[in-house]
């Protein structure tokens, strides 16, 4: 990563593509050491952030990579508008994301025999739904791990201008009666509402 990039760069995709890797090699699953330099960088510029997405090209399932401590890769990012995370990761505290509009992190135990770590944990989870994140249009998240069930804040939905949130969107295992909650919560404002909570 160039320095003298930085303060220009508003918009950043690192992924990937199928057509370009040979999913019989390991080793493009683990992106922490590219957390470990982005981390090391400041990015005040920076609208949108998509981390570990996987563009598929053929009939192939996903690749979920570990992101490893992503903590550091946020903070270095304050003009942040639209977040994407795919794939494992972890956070050690809160996060502090003024701007953010757009919020979707999509997690998956991974493709078989890849290596993949798990899902996050409960603590990263409440470490995000603890992050101060007040202008958001958009919530969506999908945790694949049919082995743990998450219990997740609502206290999160709580903080929020309700007049500009738009649409949410949960996937997972949650507590009990979470739909119920969500939309006693959040309707009528919130016009666009899918909940799948298995």
């Amino acid at each position: 990563i160039e320095l003298k990039l930085n303060a220009n760069l508003e918009v950043m995709y690192i992924g990937l593509q199928h057509e370009y890797i040979d999913l019989k090699h390991h080793g493009f699953e683990d992106f922490s050491t590219i957390s470990q330099v982005l981390e090391k960088n400041h990015f005040p510029g920076l609208k949108v952030f998509k981390y570990g997405f996987d563009e598929l090209y053929v009939n192939e399932s996903n690749v979920y990579p570990n992101l490893g401590n992503i903590t550091a890769v946020l903070e270095q990012m304050p003009a942040l508008q639209m977040l994407d995370i795919t794939g494992a990761f972890e956070l050690t505290q809160p996060l502090n994301l003024n701007h953010l509009k757009s919020l979707s992190i999509d997690v998956d135990l991974g493709v078989e025999n890849s290596h993949d770590v798990m899902a996050i944990s409960q603590k990263t989870l409440d470490f995000f739904m603890a992050s101060k994140i007040d202008m958001l249009e958009s919530f969506e998240l999908c945790i694949n791990n049919t082995d743990f069930y998450y219990d997740l804040n609502l206290d999160f939905f709580r903080q929020l201008d309700l007049s500009k949130l738009q649409r949410v969107s949960v996937y997972g295992c949650f507590q009990k009666d979470l739909e119920s909650q969500i939309y006693d919560l959040l309707h009528p404002f919130v016009k666009n509402i899918c909940i799948e909570n298995h």
